[in-house]
């Protein structure tokens, strides 16, 4: 079975992701993001009848790096993909 850990797994993108890749029974997947998951309302992935292969885990890479990675060793994913991505905006200057 293939296993995926999704970081930004609640994100707009992630979520539809996470969703695809649960269509084939043959993965499983970690979902991972920094704050907590978001209702079923924003999750298309929380629509599903059975999550048991999904399993999401609310970690900040940028405060937890520690946990992220001994989450990697703990599950050794054979792939990660990246949807955590942070706007903070920006100042224009003249």
């Amino acid at each position: 079975m293939a296993k995926y850990l999704v970081l930004g797994a609640n994100s707009f993108s992630g979520q539809d992701f996470v969703d695809l890749l649960l269509d084939d029974p043959a993965r499983t997947v970690i979902g991972v993001s920094r704050s907590r998951e978001r209702s079923g309302v924003f999750l298309r992935y929380k629509q599903r009848p059975d999550l048991s292969r999904y399993r999401y885990i609310q970690l900040d890479f940028n405060k937890q790096m520690d946990e992220l990675l001994d989450l990697l060793d703990q599950e050794r994913p054979e792939y990660i993909v990246n949807f955590a991505a942070r706007s903070t905006g920006f100042k224009q200057t003249a």
